[in-house]
């Protein structure tokens, strides 16, 4: 693909791993600021359109003492996880007025959901 890019004339060929959210965010805004074209190429499938466990690992959870409902994980759009309208205060005595939840059938463990949690409240067997 890279080869193929580059052959239409694009000086500004990118490859990325979408897992690696930090990584892919920087390549995509320096690019995307460019004032000439440039092509980014992902090089894994929407996790949306695999459900393959064995491709990434365990379904993560959400631990709900740690959670303070800033809803960060929700931007993401995954199907896993959901948002739980409850009254209630997180391990410091925060109030909040919901709390993230992932449904383990649905999850396949790609770690979006962990790497954008500034809290630490979601990963691999927390809330079990």
């Amino acid at each position: 693909m890279v080869k193929l890019v580059k052959a239409l004339g694009v000086k500004h060929v990118k490859q990325i791993n979408p897992f690696r959210l930090a990584e892919a965010e920087r390549v995509i805004k320096r690019e995307t600021n460019r004032s000439e074209p440039s092509v980014i190429i992902s090089q894994a499938p929407c996790v949306l359109s695999r459900r393959d466990r064995s491709s990434f690992g365990e379904a993560f959870q959400v631990n709900p003492e740690i959670c303070r409902g800033c809803r960060s994980c929700l931007r993401i759009a995954c199907p896993a996880i959901e948002w739980v309208n409850e009254e209630g205060t997180d391990r410091e005595g925060r109030k909040r007025k919901g709390r993230a939840s992932i449904d383990r059938f649905l999850c396949n463990g790609c770690s979006l959901c962990a790497q954008i949690c500034k809290f630490g409240a979601i990963g691999e067997g927390h809330g079990k």
